[in-house]
């Protein structure tokens, strides 16, 4: 375990107000590493997006390959990827209109099915996720 997972893990004891031996402390270890969490949440942020709940000034950011005219016959159309915007800085990288597509189409295709709940997307992907950490 990190120093970084120590550190949140015992965090968690203190604004749970757990002692460290509790029962109820055991799903504080379940925690996802921090790159991992930045991942989900930009995750579920675009799922909300594609599915109209979240502010449109973020679902703007997040276009469907699919609904981009000369570019619904692409293979990645059919696969629930998005347009990734291209940028020229590092700083543009991490802005939400790159980082959330990009993370969204790092996933799993069974992951991008629209079909999927958001606790049903975000009990897999956690699932994913922890696999891969």
């Amino acid at each position: 375990m990190s120093p970084v997972q120590t550190q949140q893990i015992s965090c968690g004891h203190i604004h749970s107000d757990l002692p460290i031996s509790s029962n109820k402390s055991s799903n504080i270890k379940h925690w996802l590493p921090i790159r991992q969490r930045i991942t989900f949440k930009a995750a579920v942020l675009v799922w909300k997006c594609l599915h109209d709940k979240a502010p449109h000034y973020l679902a703007d950011r997040c276009i469907p390959v699919i609904s981009v005219e000369g570019r619904h016959q692409l293979r990645s159309a059919t696969t629930g990827t998005l347009l990734l915007p291209r940028v020229q800085t590092s700083t543009g990288q991490r802005s939400f209109a790159v980082f959330g597509p990009a993370t969204w189409n790092s996933l799993h295709p069974s992951l991008r099915a629209p079909e999927l709940s958001l606790s049903t997307f975000k009990c897999l992907l956690k699932t994913q996720l922890f696999q891969h950490a």
